[in-house]
């Protein structure tokens, strides 16, 4: 079986900070995926975001369930793909799977992600960035004023085009 999916970039954190950044990512691929795995956070209650090419407009709408929790989110200014109902940390760290579709298009991009912490919590969510500009660069962190422990760890995966 071939290799699909090609490592672009992955950021370690050796100190607490609020957000990853992924710049200038290439435009060869048809969907980008993004693994990452907190390690804990800094208050409780925190929820995973993600904004793209800088936009801090209400551009984002998504669904979420959460646990027992379930909303929706309409023209919010980042994208929801995650959130943690309690405290967590290197006993339970928090992974992402987000899946980005058609990242490049000149269609809204659509994205899903699920998520969760051994034993406790998941969520699944379905997002959608409207926008028509293809996606050069991800935020990926915490919603509010959390930071994220020392170790989080993020990777971002281009598929490549058939």
């Amino acid at each position: 079986m071939p290799v699909t999916y090609n490592h672009i970039a992955t950021t370690r954190l050796t100190s607490s900070q609020q957000e990853i950044n992924f710049n200038s990512i290439p435009q060869i691929y048809t969907d980008i995926i993004l693994i990452a795995n907190c390690t804990g956070v800094s208050s409780t209650g925190a929820a995973q975001s993600m904004r793209f090419n800088g936009d801090t407009g209400y551009n984002y709408n998504g669904i979420y369930m959460i646990d027992d929790a379930a909303g929706i989110a309409i023209n919010d200014n980042r994208a929801i793909i995650g959130a943690v109902n309690g405290t967590f940390s290197t006993s339970f760290p928090f992974m992402t799977f987000v899946h980005i579709q058609n990242y490049t298009s000149s269609y809204y991009k659509s994205f899903i992600s699920r998520g969760g912490y051994p034993d406790y919590e998941i969520s699944i969510t379905a997002n959608t960035w409207r926008s028509t500009a293809p996606i050069t660069s991800i935020m990926w962190g915490q919603y509010g004023t959390a930071t994220m422990n020392v170790g989080t760890i993020c990777s971002l995966y281009g598929i490549k085009k058939a």
